[in-house]
């Protein structure tokens, strides 16, 4: 009998995304594909100050993800709270 085994990480707000680290310092536009293929689908998106901010839901998990652009480029990715995904 083969069983397998779905582990879903719990997220705490404010810590960064270790499966996405490597997308810190890459160009947005072609970042975003990335995101998309990884299983992340787009909530939101806001400005603030010289920043942009965007809002990823993580499908498998169901955490919310914050994602940092300055000058075009992915600054900060961290865990944020599931309002933020326009959950509840």
């Amino acid at each position: 009998m083969n069983l397998t085994f779905k582990i879903i990480a719990s997220a705490r707000t404010g810590e960064t995304v270790p499966a996405l680290e490597d997308l810190v310092g890459a160009r947005a536009g072609q970042a975003e594909n990335a995101l998309v293929e990884r299983g992340y689908e787009l909530r939101r998106s806001a400005k603030q100050a010289d920043s942009s901010f965007t809002y990823w839901l993580e499908k498998n998990t169901g955490n919310c993800v914050a994602i940092r652009t300055t000058d075009g480029r992915y600054g900060a990715i961290v865990y944020t709270a599931d309002r933020d995904c326009n959950r509840r």
